[in-house]
Formats: structure tokens, sequence, C-alpha cells
């Protein structure tokens, strides 16, 4: 399915190109109002095609908008726009756009300039994903530290992804509710058209609403990830490196790296990006302070007799991770986000670092917990399934 990026700083016909767009089987990837949010999102989405309004307020018009995708996504643009006079024409024609439509536009030929802009030949830049194979091999500590500087971003795209679904989700219920309730009063109050007039516009700007979230909702998906058997032991040892170069100075490394049997099913890269999250989460702080960070990988098999099973993990085969920090602050700093799905930590950076990590193990089947005891520090520990080993 074909996705398009919707630029209009008119949200009324932002709205009516949703639903359009929508009905004829099109994605929408995302929505802007300004030239500069056109170009930021396109950068951010790569949509398949974008239809773009051309005045707008901001430095950038749609056309210098254009301009810039154009040089750098090789994105098709469809101006669709009130403006056809022949300065706008001439303008728009420097920038080659797949086509130039006058509102009001009729549905058939906008649906007939989309497949044509399409199905035009044009290249989409494709998105520049990270070389798994390459990004955490470098040679000197200089090196470690633009490797070190590459993950955080990596970090803080995931962190939006992650922040935008539980956005996402959070607002979609309460949209929800007040939709229902809005038809529910129209049921009830029938004969008071004042009322009935009240709870139309509740509902119209519920409409609004929802096709801003659906902004932060395409920020959720996720690039096809390769998923393939994994050794968890092997992917730390890695990351560990990075963070043992470029963490601060002070810290003891103590590692525990038993002979790994168990495999997971995994994308190697993301993994990765949480593993390094992780360690990024318990190290990054307490300057020039002596302490000691352990790092311990192992298999584990949990049953009925264990007795540190966490109560949400099944019975069965893990692969097992804790990290250890015995100078990581004070209890009440380390808890103040507990992993969960649908909550939304206060961002500091430490913050994003976990928040990145447990969405990226929770995607891979994992389970994370964070814990703080007296005299002994912080220490996460990460439970994933092991897949069955193959019969030699």
């Amino acid at each position: 399915m074909s996705n398009i990026l919707i630029v209009d700083d008119e949200i009324d016909f932002l709205t009516y190109l949703d639903e359009t767009l929508t009905g004829m089987g099109y994605e929408i990837a995302g929505m802007a109002i300004t030239g500069e949010s056109a170009v930021e999102n396109a950068r951010l989405l790569r949509p398949d095609l974008i239809l773009m309004d051309i005045v707008m307020p901001g430095e950038l018009d749609g056309i210098e908008a254009t301009r810039i995708i154009h040089d750098e996504m090789h994105i098709p643009v469809i101006f669709v726009t009130s403006d056809a006079q022949k300065d706008f024409v001439d303008r728009a024609k420097q920038v080659n756009p797949a086509a130039y439509l006058v509102k009001p536009v009729r549905e058939n030929e906008l649906e007939i300039a989309i497949e044509l802009a399409l199905h035009g030949g044009r290249t989409v830049a494709p998105r520049i994903e990270p070389d798994s194979k390459n990004l955490y091999e470098a040679d000197g500590t200089q090196d470690m530290r633009l490797v070190d500087k590459q993950m955080q971003k990596m970090i803080r795209s995931e962190a939006i992804r992650s922040l935008s679904a539980t956005i996402s989700h959070q607002y979609n219920n309460a949209i929800m509710a007040i939709s229902g309730y809005a038809q529910l009063i129209d049921m009830k109050y029938a004969q008071h058209p004042d009322l009935l007039a009240y709870t139309k516009a509740i509902q119209q700007a519920g409409k609004r609403i929802s096709s801003i979230v659906s902004q932060l909702t395409v920020l959720t998906r996720q690039e096809e990830k390769v998923f393939q058997p994994e050794s968890v032991c092997e992917l730390v040892q890695k990351v560990l490196p990075i963070i043992q170069q470029t963490s601060l100075a002070g810290i003891a490394w103590e590692t525990e790296f038993a002979p790994s049997g168990y495999l997971i099913s995994a994308d190697s890269a993301s993994l990765q990006l949480a593993l390094y999250s992780l360690m990024k989460y318990l190290v990054g702080t307490n300057a020039g302070e002596a302490r000691t960070v352990r790092v311990i990988c192992k298999d584990i098999t949990l049953n009925e007799l264990s007795t540190e099973t966490p109560g949400n993990i099944q019975i069965s085969h893990y692969a097992y991770l804790k990290i250890q920090d015995d100078g990581f602050l004070s209890s009440d700093e380390s808890l103040k986000w507990t992993p969960n799905s649908y909550s939304i930590p206060s961002f500091s950076e430490r913050n994003m670092n976990l928040f990145a990590a447990y969405h990226i193990i929770q995607n891979h089947g994992g389970n994370l917990t964070l814990d703080w005891e007296e005299g002994k520090g912080t220490f996460v520990q990460v439970y994933f399934p092991a897949v069955p080993t193959p019969e030699p």
C-alpha cells in the first residue's frame, strides 16, 4: 500500500484529503502545515508521494520545500493549491512536480494524478539504515566516540517512535470515549437542536484531533526487521567495548560470560542498540565516583522451584542478562520510571535510554525488570525466551 504525506495549512482540507485518500486505499504517512515541517516529515517518514500546498505560513513555501525534497530525497510531489496565477505555475515548473492541481479538485482527477505520479518511474531515496555488521566495529577511542554519538541518535529516534505509540494509544482511547458520549447525548436529547449543535462541534473537533494523532501513529511504524538465531552473550560482547571506552572515568568492569548454548530470535542491529541503551542507562552518571559495573550473561531454566522467578515470566528456557552498577544514585532517582508499555517517563537522557531499550526488548518477546537495593546499587535483568535448538 502506497503511503502519502499531505501538506496544507487548512485543517479542513487536510481532513478532507485524509478521508478521501484513505477511502481510495492509500495510507496517510503523516500531515504537515508548513513547508519546514513538510521537509522534516519527508526526511523522517520517506513517503511514496507528497501532496503539497504552495502558500503556507513560514519561511518555506510549498515550491521551495519541494525543491529541497527533490534534491535530497527524490520523492514525487503533486501541488494541490488554490493559486493558479502564471507566476506560481512558472516557479512550480522549475521543481518538476508530478502534477499541478487547482482546488477544488475532483476525486477522480486526484486519483489519476496520484496513480501517474506513483508509477512515473521516479526513484525514492531509501531510508538510510545502519550497517549492523560495521556499526559496532571501530579502531581507537576517537572512532568509538563517533560510534557512540551515532548510537545516541538512534536511541533518540527509537524513543520517539515508542513515545509516539504511547501517546497515540492514550489519545485514541480518550477521543473514542468523547465521541461515544457525544453520540449518546445525540440519542437521548434528539429534541434539543441547540444541544445537538454542540455535540456535533465536539465530534468534529474529535475528528481533527484524530487526524493529528495519525501523524504520531505513523512514527511507530518500524522498518522490516530480519530475525534470525542470535547469541545474547555475543551481542553484548560486541557493544561492551564502546561503553567501556566512552563511559565516565572511575568505573571498574567485571564480566561473566558463560558458554552460551541458548539462542534467541533477534534482529541483530536493533537488539544491539537495546543492549547498548541498557548499559548506557546505568553508567552514564556519577562522574569521577569509584564504582563497579557487573555484566553477567548466561543461560537459565526457570521452573516451579525457581526462587527468583519474576511473576510475569513463564516457566521456560531463557538467555539471561544482568547488569548491575553499585554506584548508581539513589532509589528515588533510579526508579523514577518503571518500565511499562503505556507509561511515559520523565524524558531525561538516561530515561530515554531505558525507554528505548524496553520497547525493543518487548518487540523481541523479552522481559526487563529494574530494581534497586540499598548498599548494592541498581540492576536490570533481561530474560529472552530461547528458540528450540535445531536437531543435529
